[in-house]
């Protein structure tokens, strides 16, 4: 599993595109996978923000949050999970922490 530290400015789009690889260097096919992507301020708290936006297009997953997604993030850092699922097989390709860069302007 790896991790990864994303930065998410507040109220502002937030878009994503990852390429996974096998241990011999080739993508990992990820056609027919359901994503998940949960953002938690910690493990047992209650739900930030989840992705429900994804495109998998020739092995590469695209994500993203719309401005008023981001704008919900009331909290400087926070925990994320990135799982795909298919015929109950559960496979957690990335986890890390989200720093939110909170919105100066007004």
């Amino acid at each position: 599993m790896n991790e990864y530290t994303i930065h998410i400015d507040r109220g502002a789009t937030y878009n994503c595109c990852l390429t996974f690889f096998n241990d011999d260097d080739t993508p990992i096919d990820l056609t027919g996978y359901v994503p998940q992507l949960e953002i938690r301020e910690n493990p047992n708290t209650p739900l930030l923000l989840a992705c429900t936006n994804f495109v998998i297009l020739n092995n590469k997953l695209t994500f993203e949050f719309s401005p008023t997604d981001t704008d919900l993030l009331d909290v400087d850092l926070a925990y994320y999970n990135l799982d795909v699922s298919m015929l109950g097989t559960n496979i957690r390709l990335l986890r890390g922490k989200v720093v939110i860069v909170q919105n100066i302007n007004k």
